[in-house]
C-alpha cells in the first residue's frame, strides 16, 4: 500500500502539468499524447556556473558534494518563489529550471505573473537573503541568476514508453524565447523576450535592447500573488508516476532510503541535442525518434536522467554506471550507445549532436520538498554539454559526425574502439584546452601483440556486484565499510540509519555472504549471535562501498560509530580509533585530543613511529585551527611537541628530535 509520504514524494519528482493530467484521465499518461496551450514561460540560470564546478570539483575532493549542497538550497528557495508566484517548474536544466504560467486567465496575466516572479527571483538572490541560508555549506562568491520571460503558444508531447519508461518534452515558442532572453541577460537581470513585451508593457518599466528585447527596470503595477494549485493525490496514481522517474531512486525509495540517494559513481554521460524534436514535429515521429533513443540506450543497460529543452533546443541527458546497472565496462558502452543513437537517428532523417565524458559524479536528488530532481553532479556533466555544443558546430562547419569524447572515455574504451584525436577545445568555464577524440562507427580495433590484455577495474567490478543487491543490503554494506574491513552485529546494528531489528540483519549480511563480498569469522567460543564477527572478503570491496557514500553519509556514520565508542568503558582505550572516527566525522578538536592521547600510550609502549605519526598529525590540526576554535593552550602544545620529539629520537632521528625539542 503507498503512503501519503510516499505518493508526495513520488509526485515531487513530476511538474504540476502531470499531476492535473493524471486527475483528469489517468490513462492518458501511459500512452503518446500532445497538447498546446498558452502559457508564460520563465528560465533562469546560474552565472557561471560551469567554471565554479570546475573549481569546487578539481580542487577539493569533497568540492562536488559542496556544490550540491549549495545547488539543492538554491534551488529548494526558487522553487518556493515560483510555485508561490503560482508558476509549475516543469523542467530542471543543471543549474536552471523552466517553469509555466497557463490555466484560466489570459495571457497577458500569466506573462505579467512571470515578471512579477523573475524580480523576486532576482530579490531572493540577494547576498540579504541569500548569503545566510547556507547553515554550514561553505558559500561561494556571491551567486548570481540570469532570468529570461516568453510567451505564446507551448507544445507538451508524452513521449517513449520503452520498458514502460515515459518522457515530458516541453517545447515551442515561449521556450525559445525564454531561452534567448535570458542569453543577453547580464548576472542579476530580467530580460523580458520582444514577443512577451507588449503583453506586460502597461505594467512594466523596462529598456529595450537591440535585439526588440526589454530589460526589466520594475514594476509599474502589480498582480496579487496566486500560488499554485496541485490537484488531490490519490494512491491510484503511483504506478503512472514511477513511469516519469528513473530506475535508480525508485527502488530507494520503495526501500525508505529516500535520505540515503546521494551516490559518488563513476559514470559515463551523454549529452544528446535533438533539433528534431520542435513543436510542430508531428506526434508519431517525436514518437519514434524518443523511442529509438531509448531502445539503443536499454541495449546498452544505460539510463535516461532527463530531457530539457532551452534556446538551444531539447537536450537528454542519459548516463552508463547509474545504478542499478553500473559495468567495469562503461566508457565503451556509453561510446557504443552514442554511436548507435547516432545511426537510428540517421536513418529517421533526424540529425543530432553527442558529448560523452566518463568520470566520478555526485548523483542525487536536488530541490526542495514539493519539487525536486534526481540529477548528475561534477565537472564532467558540464564538460559533457560543452562537448555537445562543441560537436553540433563543428558538424555544422564540416559535415563530419556530431559526436566527440572526452580524454578519459577514449583511453578506457580504446582497446576495443577506435577514436581519432582531435585538436584540443577551449570550453567555456574551463580554464585549460580540452583534448577531445571522435570514435569511429563500427571499427572494433584489434588487439595489439605489444599490448597487455585489458583488465576490467575492480573502481566497475565490484560495483556491478554490489548495484545488483537490494537497497536494504547495499545500506548494510555501505555502514560496515565505515566500521572497518571486520564488524560485528552489535556495532553495525547500533550505528545502522534505517535497520534495527538484528533479525533482518543477519539475513541481509546472510545474502552479501552468497555475494563473496563479506565472510563470517567464526569462533567456536561465541554463542552469543550479537556478536559475531563478519569481515569484508577483499579489502577493495570495503573501499568501493564506502566510497560510493556521499561525504555527508560517511560523516553522519562516523560520528555515530565514534559517539558509539566515546560511550565505551575506556575510550582512551580506543583513541587512535577514536581519532580516526572524529576525523572523518569532520570534528577535528576532538580527533586533535585522542590522537595527542593515543601518541602518548604509543610512546610509553615503545611504539615510536606511531607515536610520532599521532603526534605530528594532532600538531598539524592544532595550527589549522582559528583562535577560539578548540586548539590547545600553549602549554599543552609544548607537551605535545615535547613527546614528538621524545618519538623522534627514539627512532634514532636525532637531528629531528633535537629541533622539535
Amino acid at each position: 500500500m503507498t503512503t501519503t509520504d510516499a505518493l508526495e514524494d513520488l509526485a515531487s519528482y513530476v511538474p504540476a502539468l502531470i499531476l492535473r493530467r493524471m486527475a483528469v484521465d489517468i490513462s492518458s499518461t501511459m500512452a503518446p499524447a500532445a497538447d498546446c496551450f498558452p502559457a508564460a514561460a520563465l528560465f533562469a540560470d546560474l552565472s557561471g556556473f560551469t567554471a565554479l564546478t570546475e573549481q569546487f570539483s578539481l580542487h577539493n575532493p569533497a568540492g562536488t558534494e559542496e556544490l550540491t549542497q549549495i545547488l539543492d538550497l538554491y534551488f529548494g528557495h526558487l522553487v518556493r518563489v515560483v510555485t508561490a508566484h503560482g508558476g509549475d517548474v516543469v523542467k530542471f536544466a543543471g543549474d536552471g529550471l523552466l517553469a509555466l504560467w497557463y490555466g484560466d486567465e489570459d495571457l497577458p496575466q500569466l506573462a505579467q505573473r512571470a515578471v512579477q516572479c523573475g524580480l523576486a527571483v532576482q530579490m531572493m538572490m540577494s547576498p540579504d537573503v541569500w548569503g545566510g541560508s547556507f547553515d554550514g555549506a561553505r558559500a561561494p562568491a556571491p551567486l548570481k541568476l540570469r532570468v529570461g520571460v516568453g510567451a505564446g503558444e507551448v507544445t507538451t508531447m508524452h513521449i517513449g514508453g520503452v520498458f514502460g519508461r515515459w518522457e515530458l518534452l516541453v517545447t515551442g515558442e515561449p521556450v525559445r524565447q525564454t531561452g534567448h532572453a535570458e542569453g543577453q541577460a547580464r548576472p542579476g537581470d530580467v530580460v523580458i523576450a520582444a514577443e512577451a513585451w507588449p503583453l506586460v508593457a502597461h505594467a512594466c518599466v523596462g529598456t529595450p535592447l537591440p535585439s526588440g528585447a526589454v530589460r526589466l527596470e520594475s514594476l509599474s503595477d502589480y498582480l496579487p500573488m496566486r500560488g499554485l494549485e496541485l490537484p488531490p493525490l490519490r494512491p491510484e496514481m503511483a504506478a503512472v508516476l514511477r513511469a516519469y522517474l528513473p530506475k535508480a531512486i525508485l527502488a530507494r525509495m520503495d526501500a525508505g532510503q529516500t535520505a540515503w540517494l546521494a551516490e559518488q559513481r563513476q559514470v559515463t554521460v551523454l549529452f544528446v541535442n535533438l533539433p528534431g524534436l520542435r513543436a510542430d514535429t508531428p506526434l508519431r515521429k517525436a514518437q519514434a525518434l524518443m523511442r529509438a533513443i531509448q531502445a539503443m540506450l536499454y541495449r546498452f543497460e544505460g539510463s535516461v536522467s532527463r530531457l530539457g529543452a532551452d534556446g538551444k533546443g531539447p537536450t537528454l541527458v542519459a548516463a552508463l554506471g547509474l545504478p542499478p546497472l553500473a559495468h567495469e565496462d562503461d566508457p565503451e558502452r556509453g561510446a557504443r550507445a552514442a554511436l548507435a543513437i547516432q545511426a537510428a537517428l540517421a536513418d529517421m532523417g533526424c540529425a543530432c549532436a553527442i558529448g560523452v565524458t566518463t568520470g566520478q559524479a555526485l548523483c542525487s536528488a536536488v530541490g526542495g520538498a514539493a519539487r525536486r530532481e534526481y540529477t548528475m553532479m561534477g565537472s564532467i556533466v558540464n564538460r559533457s554539454a560543452r562537448l555537445m555544443q562543441a560537436a553540433a558546430g563543428q558538424a555544422a562547419r564540416d559535415g563530419g559526425l556530431a559526436l566527440l569524447c572526452d580524454a578519459a572515455t577514449a583511453h578506457a574504451a580504446g582497446h576495443r574502439l577506435r577514436f581519432d584525436p582531435l585538436s584540443p577545445l577551449a570550453l567555456k568555464g574551463v580554464s585549460e584546452l580540452v583534448p577531445i577524440y571522435r570514435p569511429q562507427a563500427g571499427s572494433a580495433k584489434p588487439p595489439q601483440a605489444h599490448e597487455p590484455p585489458p583488465q576490467a577495474g575492480a573502481h566497475g567490478i565490484i560495483t556491478s556486484r554490489i548495484d545488483r543487491l537490494t537497497p536494504a543490503q547495499q545500506l548494510t554494506l555501505k555502514v560496515a565499510s565505515v566500521i572497518g574491513q571486520s564488524f560485528t552485529l552489535t556495532t553495525l546494528s547500533a550505528i545502522h540509519p534505517v535497520e534495527r531489528d538484528t533479525a533482518r540483519l543477519i539475513d541481509q549480511l546472510f545474502m552479501l555472504q552468497q555475494a563473496g563480498l563479506v565472510v563470517v569469522d567464526f569462533d567456536p567460543l561465541i554463542t552469543d549471535t550479537d556478536k559475531i564477527s563478519y569481515a569484508f572478503k577483499h579489502a577493495v570491496a570495503s573501499e568501493v562501498a564506502y566510497n560510493l557514500m556521499s561525504y555527508r553519509q560517511r560523516r553522519q556514520l562516523h560520528r555515530a560509530l565514534a559517539e558509539r565508542y566515546e560511550a565505551g568503558d575506556e575510550p582512551t582505550a580506543n583513541a587512535a580509533l577514536l581519532a580516526h572516527h572524529w576525523r572523518q566525522a569532520g570534528d577535528l578538536p576532538r580527533a586533535m585530543g585522542y590522537l595527542a592521547v593515543a601518541g602518548e600510550r604509543s610512546l610509553r609502549a615503545g611504539a615510536y613511529g606511531e607515536a610520532a605519526s599521532q603526534l605530528h598529525a594532532a600538531i598539524q590540526i592544532a595550527a589549522g585551527l582559528p583562535p577560539g576554535g578548540g586548539a590547545p593552550d600553549p602549554a599543552t602544545l609544548a607537551g605535545w611537541e615535547r613527546q614528538l620529539g621524545e618519538a623522534h629520537q627514539g627512532m634514532g632521528r636525532l637531528n629531528e628530535g633535537r629541533h622539535i625539542a
